[in-house]
């Protein structure tokens, strides 16, 4: 019931911090008299009790103002629509491939006007046709104009691209590419190795197959024909497609027999070794939520497995 307590007063803190609300509190109010009639009935629970509810209220208002987003100058939103602008960036994620264009997403960005450099906080989304092969990692110097997301059939896209922290879209800039850090990180090399397994698969399989293979097995469901995902939409079925807790889920049980069978439960080596793979596996698939949720969830496994507090 503590941990009700603390997750009603950071949300309410959050709330209260949102609307400047106070009446959002009150959302503490049940939780805590739970907490308060399973616990022992003390004067230092009751105020170890209302203090944690009070430092966690303020935890959830620290939070909110934190995810604010810079203004003025500093964001990268500046800039938009206001003709040519001259930056240099950093690919932050493997760019997609959809048909003739690729939707590459840059973060670090550092404007280049009149010999200063600015860094500015917020990442730009760029779709380009640009034929070179950009991967993550790679520092990139762009020169074009950038773009306030318009509303799509009455849907607030730019709200839904600064959830993810981006402020700004282009089409089709130059584009220059500085340095390329690909092999240099362990990110960048499991990027580039995920490009290449995908690569293999669009050669040796005929499509869907090859599509739905890359979008199940790494992550990669740019390379999915619409007609495919509007048919697992239908059925109802579109979560197959995402790497998500079940492919995870999957991979561990499949290698967790298979260290069982060879290894035995010597050391605990496969708890080590189902760890290691893991999150390799999650990192290999580019960390999205969903797999990172997973990822915590199983590793919580292994460990209670470890400790022997399974159950």
């Amino acid at each position: 019931m503590w941990i009700l307590a603390c997750s009603c007063a950071f949300v309410a803190g959050l709330a209260v911090a949102a609307t400047h609300e106070p009446a959002w509190a009150a959302v503490l109010c049940p939780a805590v008299a739970f907490a308060f009639m399973l616990t022992r009935r003390t004067r230092t629970t009751i105020a170890l009790l209302v203090a944690v509810a009070i430092f966690s209220a303020g935890l959830g208002a620290l939070r909110y103002q934190t995810s604010l987003p810079a203004t003025g100058e500093t964001l990268v939103s500046f800039y938009n629509d206001s003709g040519e602008v001259r930056f240099d960036a950093t690919i932050c994620e493997e760019p997609e491939q959809g048909g003739r264009y690729s939707h590459v997403l840059l973060d670090g960005v550092t404007v280049r006007d009149n010999g200063r450099m600015s860094p500015v906080t917020g990442k730009v989304l760029v779709t380009t046709a640009d034929p070179r092969p950009l991967h993550y990692g790679d520092a990139i110097r762009f020169s074009g104009s950038l773009e306030t997301p318009e509303p799509i059939d009455g849907f607030d896209y730019a709200g839904y691209l600064a959830l993810s922290g981006i402020y700004a879209t282009s089409l089709n800039p130059n584009i220059e590419v500085l340095a390329s850090e690909e092999g240099r990180s362990l990110k960048a090399r499991l990027s580039a190795a995920n490009g290449a397994l995908g690569d293999a698969l669009a050669r040796v399989l005929p499509e869907p197959a090859s599509s739905l293979a890359q979008s199940i097995l790494l992550g990669r469901r740019s390379a999915l024909p619409e007609s495919v995902e509007l048919a697992f939409e239908r059925t109802g079925t579109a979560h197959l497609l995402a790497i998500s807790g079940l492919h995870l889920g999957i991979l561990l049980a499949a290698v967790l027999a298979i260290l069982l069978a060879v290894l035995g439960r010597r050391r605990y080596l496969y708890v080590w070794i189902g760890l290691a793979a893991l999150w390799t596996y999650a990192l290999f698939t580019g960390m999205k939520p969903p797999v990172v949720r997973a990822a915590i969830m199983a590793s919580i496994f292994l460990l209670a497995e470890l400790a022997g507090r399974q159950k």
